[in-house]
C-alpha cells in the first residue's frame, strides 16, 4: 500500500494497464464510458425536437392564421311582397286577399221589422159621407214583420222565399159609427218567391234591387152592435164580429242596402211596394149574437151574384182595394 502511494501517475497507469490489475481496471473504464454514453443518449432522447414542439398557447406561431369566430346564422325571413303593375295600369300587391270579409255566397236567413202604409186610392183617404157614401172607412198604417230564407248562388244574385204579416189601422167614418161599429182593423198575410240583384260585390256595403211574386190574403174586421143597419130586425141590437176576406195575387218591388258588421251578419234597411190584383170574390163571416139570427152567417160573393149596376159596383169595390208600401229594417245571417 505504501509502494502504491509513492508511485507517480505514469507508473500507476503502467501498473494498471500492463500489470496484474489491467483486466479489472479495463472493464471498469469501459463500464464508465458506457454509462456516460447511455446517460447522454437518454438526455438526447428526452429532449423534444424544436421543429415538432407545440407552440405556446399564449404565444401563437408567427406564420399561423388567426381563427375568427363566425357570426351566428341569421333566421330565415319571408321575401318582401313587391307591388306589381296591374292590367288596368294601377299597382296591385302580391299579398293574399283578406279572408275575414263577407263571403256573399251561401244560405241566408233574414228578418224584417217596420211600418207599412196604404198605397193610394179612395180607401186610403178620409172621405166625407155626403161625397162618397160607399167608403165609410179608410186604411192608414201599421207595424209589420217578415221572414226570409234564400240562397245567394253568386255575389251578384240571390233567390228565396219570403213571408209577410202586416197590420193596418182603420179609421171609421160617421156612417159606421152611427150604425154601431165600435172598432175596425185590417191586416194581410203574404208569401212568395223573390229574386235579388246585387250590383256591388265588394266592401261592407251591399245594396240590392229585388222583386217577388206570390199570394196575399187581406182581412178586414169590424166589431160592434147592429141596430138600424138591418131594417128587418126592427129596434133590436146584436153584438157581432164581421170578417171580410179578400184574396189577391201580389207583385212586390223592393230595394235596400245591407251593411256587413261581421263576415256572417248584416244589418240594413229596405223599402217595398206591394201591388195587389184582387180576385173578384170575397167572403164574409159573422160571429156573435147576430150570427144566431142569420140563416147563413158565412157567405162568399162573386160578381156572378149580382146583376146590372150592383155587379159593376161590386167590381169597382174590388178594384179599389188598396196597395201598400213600407219601410223596414233588416237583419241577415249568412251560412
Amino acid at each position: 500500500m505504501i509502494g502504491r502511494q509513492d508511485a507517480g501517475p505514469a507508473e500507476w497507469l503502467d501498473r494498471c494497464v500492463g500489470g496484474r490489475e489491467h483486466p479489472r481496471m479495463l472493464g471498469l473504464a469501459w463500464g464508465l464510458a458506457l454509462l456516460l454514453m447511455g446517460g447522454h443518449g437518454v438526455a438526447v432522447a428526452q429532449q423534444p425536437d424544436p421543429a415538432f414542439a407545440p407552440a405556446d398557447p399564449a404565444q401563437p406561431a408567427p406564420d399561423a392564421i388567426p381563427l375568427v369566430e363566425a357570426p351566428p346564422a341569421a333566421a330565415p325571413t319571408a321575401p318582401a311582397l313587391q307591388p306589381t303593375a296591374g292590367a288596368d295600369g294601377g299597382w296591385t300587391s302580391d299579398a293574399p286577399a283578406p279572408t275575414d270579409g263577407p263571403t256573399r255566397e251561401g244560405f241566408q236567413l233574414g228578418a224584417v221589422l217596420g211600418f207599412a202604409f196604404c198605397g193610394g186610392g179612395p180607401l186610403c183617404e178620409e172621405t166625407d159621407e155626403s161625397d162618397d157614401p160607399d167608403y165609410p172607412q179608410y186604411y192608414t198604417s201599421g207595424p209589420g214583420l217578415g221572414l226570409e230564407a234564400g240562397y245567394r248562388i253568386a255575389p251578384i244574385f240571390a233567390f228565396g222565399l219570403q213571408l209577410r204579416y202586416q197590420t193596418i189601422d182603420v179609421a171609421l167614418d160617421s156612417e159606421l159609427e152611427d150604425a154601431g161599429v165600435n172598432e175596425a182593423s185590417a191586416s194581410y198575410f203574404g208569401y212568395g218567391l223573390y229574386a235579388r240583384l246585387y250590383p256591388v260585390s265588394e266592401g261592407p256595403w251591399d245594396p240590392w234591387l229585388g222583386a217577388s211574386i206570390g199570394l196575399l190574403t187581406f182581412v178586414d174586421e169590424r166589431v160592434g152592435e147592429v141596430d138600424d143597419m138591418y131594417d128587418y130586425y126592427g129596434d133590436s141590437t146584436f153584438d157581432f164580429v164581421s170578417t171580410a176576406t179578400f184574396e189577391a195575387t201580389q207583385i212586390e218591388l223592393s230595394g235596400g242596402v245591407d251593411y256587413w258588421v261581421a263576415p256572417q251578419f248584416a244589418i240594413g234597411a229596405q223599402v217595398v211596394y206591394v201591388l195587389n190584383s184582387y180576385e173578384e170574390k170575397y167572403c164574409v163571416e159573422v160571429e156573435g149574437e147576430l150570427a144566431d139570427e142569420l140563416d147563413d152567417p158565412s157567405e162568399c160573393f162573386t160578381a156572378n151574384d149580382f146583376e146590372g149596376d150592383q155587379e159593376e159596383a161590386f167590381k169597382d169595390g174590388i178594384d179599389d182595394l188598396p196597395d201598400f208600401y213600407g219601410i223596414f229594417v233588416t237583419g241577415r245571417l249568412q251560412f
